[in-house]
């Protein structure tokens, strides 16, 4: 994305979740969608800057859906 980091990576997911409609009173679905960015810092070492947006949390439809901003940091010995 940016010419002069060739090693940062965007980060791009999706997810879904379907349970058995035969598990009385279970969750039925959810779905969870992912951007993020990751910053290489160094050889050993990266920052990731991730937004997730969660569709019908815990699968019941109880919950109101959610916004969930992360920070991640990976560093490889």
């Amino acid at each position: 994305m940016i010419r002069s980091r060739p090693f940062d990576a965007i980060v791009v997911g999706l997810s879904n979740a379907n349970w058995s409609r035969a598990i009385p009173d279970g969750p039925i679905w959810e779905s969870v969608l992912e951007l993020g960015y990751q910053v290489m810092l160094g050889g050993n070492a990266s920052v990731q800057l991730s937004v997730q947006y969660v569709f019908n949390p815990m699968g019941q439809g109880e919950i109101d859906d959610a916004l969930v901003l992360g920070l991640q940091m990976s560093i490889t010995f």
